[in-house]
């Protein structure tokens, strides 16, 4: 629609509804310490201003605003510390000037009757040059400094900032979180503030290092959404006490400790080390990589906290919050092993046999997947293959349900499955189907794969990589665009390869890399002899060598 006919509709809008009104956009602008702050020929004032901003409805950008930016320019001798929400420290700050409309009658901005400006409140903090010197920290809305002279101050919140930050003797060490803070003092005495039970800090005699955590979780209240439900963690002595939302994990999993030197979380997950070692657990951190005696392992799988492995003596499971088990028996030539979060399938000479991850039946599987002898299953899909080609099922709790054959590649070499879907290979085609409320799935096109010899495919819920004699390749689902930038070069020989949310893993000539998030550690490849069989887990890998199960992982970083 060309503006003529917008500013015609806007001008029948006017006759029909009132009037197409401009947009005033309030800005408040304010800073503490010495400087000023500026924008065009507005915003130039003392230490508070409030300029508006208009924004007529019949201007081109009809209701989608525009961007201002602020300029702060600190007095001879200071320095701009930070503007207390958003920008961080630099000394140009963008704000976003909206025309929100507030009655629609009919499709299109320009048939607004009636705009509505917004109210924008900017505030920065000069500090003296150099005086940011021993501590500073920055919140999801507040932030910080402990000064040369020992002195704490924060802004941010009114529950957060002014008068609610203790007062203490030579702060060491301060961390915050949302609408939260702590500060350990020199004399090894932890005081925590603001609007949270984290504020409630139990009895430590001698504090040592402290950690804050935002557990991103969310939950109703009413009609309202509240979210970040949070605990804190601190060396106390010999002993680590945690308080808040604590997970139910690092309470009752916490092991003894020996001289607790160093602490560090995650939202879930607590590390220390102390003389013995490295110790790390909690809900996500539950021995995945504390691998059991094992007779003679043949295959392994691992899928988010779990791990898996045929041995001679049967089926022998660790990590998972049952603290996994074993079956009783062995299976015949088995060829395959796949596990899921809840479930369990071994392929073997007598076909598919499946166990919840208690190990008990699990009901009959659709005809179609009874022979297969290999599968994999990840959420409620399952794929498996046999001699006549490659059937898929789609469980949602219906155990009744058909399996169905993708139409675009009823065969495969190899395929993998997520909770949204399903990819396979066959030569140098490519071919994925997509879950639907109910089978058959969405079939897309088949792709060519730029590959000469591709022979194995992993997937997530975001990508996918194709490895072979020749080397890999991956790309972004929706899109199609090849994610050249994040993996690695130079491989070559890829027998197999796995997927998780966070990381990959390629099994190749010159042995087992790992690419993706750094942060529990499955990068860090430990030495391995002769692999030939990989898995990976959301916080852990494991391979299959001459040694056994070798597991690494599930650690957090080490504090800096």
């Amino acid at each position: 629609m060309n503006t003529a006919s917008k500013i015609l509709l806007c001008l029948l809008a006017v006759l029909a509804l009132g009037a197409c009104k401009g947009t005033e956009s309030i800005v408040t602008v304010s800073y503490e310490g010495a400087g000023r702050i500026t924008e065009g020929t507005k915003i130039d004032c003392g230490s508070k201003c409030t300029a508006v901003y208009t924004n007529s409805g019949l201007n081109a950008n009809l209701g989608r605003g525009y961007d201002i930016t602020l300029t702060a320019t600190p007095a001879a001798g200071f320095e701009l510390f930070t503007w207390v929400k958003g920008c961080g420290a630099s000394l140009q700050c963008k704000q976003r000037i909206a025309s929100i409309c507030n009655h629609f009658p009919a499709p299109g901005p320009q048939l607004c009757q009636e705009y509505v400006g917004v109210n924008i409140q900017a505030e920065a903090v000069f500090v003296p040059a150099g005086s940011v010197a021993q501590e500073y920290r920055y919140g999801t809305d507040q932030n910080c400094l402990v000064d040369t002279s020992g002195i704490l101050k924060c802004w941010g919140p009114d529950n957060f900032s002014g008068s609610n930050v203790p007062t203490v003797s030579n702060p060491v060490e301060v961390q915050l979180a949302k609408n939260v803070g702590c500060v350990r003092s020199g004399d090894n005495k932890l005081h925590c503030w603001g609007n949270s039970s984290i504020s409630q800090v139990p009895v430590l005699a001698n504090a040592g290092q402290f950690t804050l955590q935002d557990r991103q979780s969310c939950y109703l209240v009413g009609s309202n959404t509240t979210c970040y439900r949070q605990y804190a963690c601190a060396l106390d002595g010999n002993a680590l006490k945690c308080w808040g939302a604590v997970p139910a994990g690092i309470t009752s999993r916490m092991p003894a400790l020996n001289n607790p030197v160093s602490l560090r979380a995650d939202n879930n997950n607590v590390c220390v080390q102390d003389s013995s070692g490295d110790h790390c657990w909690g809900d996500d951190f539950i021995g995945q990589t504390a691998t059991p005696a094992l007779n003679q392992p043949t295959e392994i799988s691992a899928s988010g906290i779990g791990t898996c492995a045929l041995t001679a003596s049967g089926l022998r499971c660790w990590g998972f919050p049952t603290g996994g088990g074993t079956t009783d028996g062995s299976f015949t030539n088995a060829t395959s092993l796949t596990l899921a979060d809840t479930h369990i399938c071994v392929g073997d000479d007598a076909g598919m046999q499946c166990f919840w991850n208690n190990f008990s039946p699990l009901t009959q599987l659709p005809p179609a997947l009874q022979d297969s002898r290999r599968a994999k299953w990840v959420g409620y899909n399952l794929c498996g293959l046999d001699d006549t080609g490659l059937d898929c099922w789609n469980w949602l709790g219906d155990y009744n349900r058909p399996a169905y054959r993708p139409t675009n590649l009823p065969q495969a070499d190899d395929f993998d499955v997520t909770s949204i879907g399903a990819c396979g290979i066959k030569d140098r085609t490519l071919a994925c189907w997509g879950e639907t409320n109910f089978w058959p799935a969405q079939d897309s096109p088949t792709r060519s794969l730029p590959l000469l010899q591709p022979k194995v495919i992993a997937i997530n819920h975001a990508a996918l990589c194709v490895g072979g004699d020749d080397g890999l390749y991956c790309r972004h689902h929706s899109t199609g665009t090849e994610l050249a930038a994040s993996q690695p070069k130079g491989l070559q020989g890829i027998s197999a390869l796995a997927m998780s949310s966070y990381n990959a893993c390629a099994l190749h000539n010159n042995g087992v890399t790992c690419w993706g998030r750094s942060q529990y550690g499955v990068l860090d490849v430990p030495a391995l002899q002769n692999p030939r069989r990989i898995a990976l887990g959301d916080y852990h890998a494991c391979a299959l060598d001459d040694t056994g199960v070798v597991c690494w992982g599930e650690k957090l970083p080490q504090p800096e």
